[in-house]
């Protein structure tokens, strides 16, 4: 197959997952209206754990679920519990395409933290980036004082910590499947929901949330494995700017379901956040073939 194919048909799985994963938040945006995040949690991961364990039977790779207490994977998981639990407790307060603009903040702070550790120096043209992406965030969440600015800092700090879980991926070790570090991530939401469940109060869910927690659990686990299958196919650096059609499909699902139309204010940020995306990824894709180019003596 032609690198032209694999990457057209990363791009297919990449656009498939990020569709996918939309449809995953609708669903657990309307049950975490009436259900607390950490029951929310709980039920939609005891359905995704088998859910991801049947994969991991299919590829043969059984033998290889020790790797789950790899050190790394403990961390990333731990990130990954932190995540679920700000950003499910945000989804409920704030529209579908807000609260997925916010999130998109998340090359932003991932370029903040290579700088702030030392990996990477960065130019003034990176940091006028991260400068123009704060500017998107703001106006998407629109400071006021007021508790959706609350649930918008819940969702800012959700993208933080994405950052820090995407950070770690890059330093797992090769020899560990993509399916054994989903499955860590998996089990790790089980645990957030298990320490949040005695500080809130319980309630009896209905068939329907059930029903639609069932397939939630089994949106977000086909989310994960088109992405595996997407950065396994096609060129990372082709890819990157593809994840921005999650915005998309925020907005025309979040006008659909729950009759959500984004402001001005939104659009606005959301345009800034993706441009200094787009920026991020290319100054990244640059400095990678720099560095590529054997250095010739004069």
């Amino acid at each position: 197959m032609s690198d032209y194919a694999r990457n057209k048909r990363g791009v297919l799985y990449l656009l498939t997952a990020m569709a996918v994963f939309v449809i995953n938040d609708a669903l657990v945006k309307s049950v975490a209206a009436a259900m607390p995040p950490g029951q929310l949690m709980l039920i939609r991961s005891l359905f995704a754990v088998p859910m991801v364990f049947t994969l991991i039977a299919v590829s043969g790779e059984t033998k290889k679920l020790p790797l789950l207490f790899n050190r790394l994977v403990l961390y990333r998981a731990f990130f990954e519990m932190v995540v679920a639990v700000s950003f499910i407790s945000a989804l409920a307060h704030l529209p579908l395409a807000d609260i997925t603009a916010i999130m998109q903040a998340t090359p932003i702070f991932l370029t903040l933290l290579v700088a702030i550790l030392g990996i990477e120096r960065i130019d003034w043209r990176g940091w006028l980036a991260v400068l123009v992406g704060f500017l998107g965030v703001l106006l998407v969440a629109r400071p006021s004082g007021g508790g959706a600015w609350t649930f918008s800092l819940i969702a800012l700090s959700s993208a933080v910590f994405v950052a820090c879980r995407d950070l770690l991926t890059r330093r797992l070790p090769a020899n560990i499947p993509s399916m054994i570090v989903t499955q860590g991530t998996t089990i790790s939401v089980i645990l957030g929901g298990l320490i949040l469940v005695p500080f809130e109060t319980w309630i009896t869910p209905t068939w329907p949330m059930i029903a639609e927690l069932f397939v939630a659990a089994l949106f977000v686990t086909a989310g994960n494995v088109y992405v595996i299958k997407a950065y396994r196919t096609a060129n990372i650096a082709v890819l990157s700017p593809f994840r921005y059609s999650i915005i998309f499909f925020a907005v025309v699902l979040g006008f659909i379901v729950f009759h959500e139309i984004p402001d001005l204010f939104t659009v606005s940020g959301s345009v800034l956040i993706i441009s200094a995306g787009l920026y991020t990824i290319l100054h990244e894709r640059r400095r990678i073939r720099a560095l590529s180019v054997p250095a010739t003596e004069p």
